[in-house]
């Protein structure tokens, strides 16, 4: 039997020739930057995901019954670490370019904030900032007379 030291040892060398990151990352045909993709758990965005952990061109297989031949139904899909949040999700890229504005007409869409409507707590508060100026001024036109 092997010691656990060992085992380390042997699961680290038959994972080593397997890369880190997607190789094949999708990147913008007009300016060739990688596409940006986003967590949808924590919705942190970025091209540096590295691959979760498990062979992603592994065949799924259905186990036959009795008699019947296993059958492979496809692979599964290809899955991203979140560096952020720790989850695997499969890349879920924006819809448009962040350095350039190229429009891939599918992929997740960033909406406007919708912009904040003026309070009463921000009027009083730009009231006050309008009259300690002001005061300011005043008060240094008299002193440095």
């Amino acid at each position: 039997m092997m010691e656990p030291d060992e085992r380390a040892a042997w699961d680290a060398a038959e994972h080593d020739d397997e890369p880190e990151h997607w190789e094949a990352w999708p990147a913008c045909p007009n300016c060739r930057e990688r596409r940006q993709a986003v967590c949808p758990i924590c919705e942190t965005a970025g091209t540096e995901f590295p691959l979760a952990e498990w062979i992603p061109t592994a065949p799924l297989i259905q186990l036959g019954g009795a008699g019947e031949e296993d059958e492979v139904v496809g692979t599964p899909p290809l899955m991203l670490m979140c560096t952020t949040c720790d989850e695997a999700f499969a890349p879920n890229f924006y819809e448009r370019c962040e350095h350039c504005g190229y429009d891939f007409t599918s992929g997740v869409v960033i909406e406007a904030p919708e912009p904040e409507e003026l309070n009463l707590r921000m009027l009083v508060v730009l009231g006050l900032l309008v009259a300690v100026t002001v005061g300011l001024i005043v008060f240094f036109s008299f002193v440095l007379r």
